[in-house]
């Protein structure tokens, strides 16, 4: 999930990508939309649709994988930059990945044991979902050190904020309603 997410390219790099496909000649876009990544694709196929519903506002839009012309081409990159936001952030920080990363242990946890996933934000004990979410994310190489403890709200741990992290995934997931308890 980590590697997954940190090797997504930066907004402004999909920004560029779309901006050159929205300028480029024929030549040009049928051979860069066989190299685009994934990310651009979605941006473009989300221009596709867009200018395909306002043309046909109840007709079912169909996955196009770009076997289209390449006017058409440029003219989805082109709304699919008309449409993305102003601002020219990068890929996801560690803190959000760190986020979402807790949320999907809160699903696993209630999926898994069926009870309600608790934390602790007193003392050198830690919940039993705490111990678990610890290790997960000590697996993933996200703690200073070996000792599960130091996962505790301390400020000498990168992982002072477990604590705040996994509360915060707990809510989230209550509110998206499929909380069972």
């Amino acid at each position: 999930m980590y590697e997954d997410l940190l090797e997504n390219p930066s907004t402004r790099d999909i920004k560029a990508t779309l901006r050159a496909l929205a300028k480029a000649d024929d030549t040009e876009v049928s051979q860069a939309i066989k190299l685009i990544d994934n990310s651009t694709e979605c941006e473009l196929l989300r221009g596709e649709y867009q200018i395909f519903k306002a043309k046909h506002p109840s007709g079912e839009f169909k996955d196009s994988n770009f076997k289209c012309p390449p006017d058409l081409i440029r003219e989805a990159a082109a709304e699919a930059l008309r449409s993305m936001p102003k601002q020219t952030g990068g890929a996801p920080g560690i803190a959000e990945i760190d986020n979402y990363f807790a949320q999907n242990l809160v699903g696993y946890w209630i999926k898994s044991t069926k009870s309600k996933p608790t934390i602790n934000n007193r003392g050198v004990k830690l919940s039993p979902f705490q111990n678990f979410a610890a290790g997960m994310f000590e697996r993933v190489g996200r703690t200073s050190n070996r000792k599960k403890k130091d996962c505790i709200p301390t400020k000498r741990s990168p992982l002072a904020d477990l604590y705040r992290i996994l509360r915060k995934a707990i809510k989230a997931e209550k509110e998206k309603g499929f909380w069972p308890f």
